[in-house]
């Protein structure tokens, strides 16, 4: 019964817009997710550090689109000392920092500075997993 009432609450919610299911491209948040996992979204979510956001790329930058990025710091924290190139003591109003789990790869706040917050489409509650095998998911056989 229990399973029942989270399947239609979850089917309201996607039914008013409040759930996306996005699909995970490219590697800068590995090892968290990876090429092909597919997270579900939830609009309106409260951003705090540590949460995962989908966010749209702010203008300018090489990839047009859709991020995925996991929260450093909001508006009013102290700036990520590993991040000494922000300008200010305190993340701006409005904005965020946001890192990717891979560094390497990752075109985050290292890069770009803030982002601004209402760029934000929602936060990850919840993955569905890859869509296709990577490192560590083959199929047994």
């Amino acid at each position: 019964m229990r399973v029942l009432a989270l399947a239609v609450l979850a089917a309201a919610l996607v039914a008013h817009r409040k759930l996306v299911l996005v699909t995970v491209r490219g590697q800068s948040m590995e090892p968290t997710y990876r090429e092909g996992d597919r997270v579900l979204v939830r609009r309106g979510a409260r951003l705090v550090p540590g949460r995962v956001v989908v966010l749209a790329s702010p203008p300018g930058t090489v990839d047009q689109g859709w991020l995925i990025k996991r929260i450093a710091a909001t508006a009013g924290d102290p700036v990520p000392d590993r991040l000494a190139g922000l300008t200010g003591n305190r993340v701006p109003a409005g904005k965020l920092v946001l890192l990717g789990d891979n560094p390497e790869v990752s075109l985050d706040s290292r890069e770009i500075g803030y982002f601004p917050a209402d760029h934000v489409l929602g936060a990850v509650i919840g993955s569905t997993g890859s869509r296709r095998p990577g490192p560590g998911r083959q199929p047994k056989g």
